[in-house]
């Protein structure tokens, strides 16, 4: 029987549900997920196989306008464009609860080199669908979108249908992972994406996203665990107070978090040492 194999970026504004959405495509918690904006600070391949198809997803920083240009914000729109520029296909996913964002419907036009479709998401809220005609038509009139789909990423409605589709669309040609990879990221990666995950759903308005993660040893023990030392990085010592939270309970909900996250991804239980350490 004919297999597909292809890479599907997921492009869309910040806190649209990107990443939300490639953990439920992928079946597990791979990409950081919290309130704060721009959690995710570079290009995430998660895997999905679907029926005879293999989707490599690479989930990609969120769009947004800056302020001001920095080498920062210059560095994540370059990881939007690559993600789409290595691409068989682009998933774009919006806030089906916010207008349309011109500024990034032509940052996508101009970036676009396959074809795109296009996810509304967090319409579970909306009662009458009807209300959400408008803001189709308003989407379907830019001639970017080979299809549009009303979907929820957080209660999974309507992601099978988005992912037969993108099966469909994917060019013929054999699998290019194992049947039962999730990611391609590294166990070390795959912690810090955890971590960092686990840090800003728990401290969003508390911590900037200068909080940096760097898994030193990764082990696996004889008896089939996984053995973590971290060091969490902050700038000052009053972000170090606040991460490690009155009696370490704030860096205590860090590692609860992310041992059980990370357990669930990888089928094993997960023990983290973390360190919390002021470096300007």
């Amino acid at each position: 029987m004919e297999t597909r194999f292809g890479y599907v970026a997921v492009i869309g504004p910040t806190n649209a549900g990107k990443s939300t959405l490639l953990n439920l495509m992928t079946g597990a918690p791979i990409a950081s997920v919290s309130h704060k904006v721009q959690t995710t600070d570079r290009c995430i391949y998660g895997i999905n196989t679907f029926k005879q198809s293999q989707i490599a997803f690479i989930d990609t920083p969120g769009f947004f306008v800056p302020k001001k240009r920095t080498s920062g914000q210059a560095s994540l729109m370059r990881h939007i464009t690559y993600g789409a520029d290595e691409s068989d296909l682009v998933l774009v996913v919006v806030d089906g609860q916010k207008p349309i964002d011109e500024t990034f419907l032509s940052f996508i036009k101009d970036c676009m080199k396959c074809p795109a479709i296009l996810c509304i998401n967090k319409v579970d809220d909306v009662r009458n669908k009807e209300e959400l005609l408008p803001l189709i038509a308003a989407y379907a009139q830019y001639d970017i979108f080979a299809k549009i789909f009303l979907i929820s990423a957080l209660k999974d409605k309507g992601v099978q249908d988005v992912l037969q589709d993108i099966g469909s669309r994917l060019p013929s040609g054999p699998w290019m992972y194992d049947k039962d990879s999730m990611t391609t990221l590294s166990g070390k990666e795959l912690a810090a994406e955890v971590l960092r995950g686990a840090i800003f759903s728990r401290f969003n308005q508390e911590l900037p996203y200068t909080t940096s993660v760097k898994v030193k040893k990764w082990t696996r023990s004889d008896d089939n665990e996984v053995h973590l030392e971290v060091d969490i990085f902050v700038l000052h010592e009053s972000q170090k107070k606040v991460l490690v939270g009155e009696k370490g309970a704030g860096v205590s909900f860090v590692r609860k978090q992310s041992e059980r996250r990370l357990g669930s991804i990888l089928g094993v239980p997960v023990h983290a040492l973390l360190r919390v350490l002021v470096k300007r």
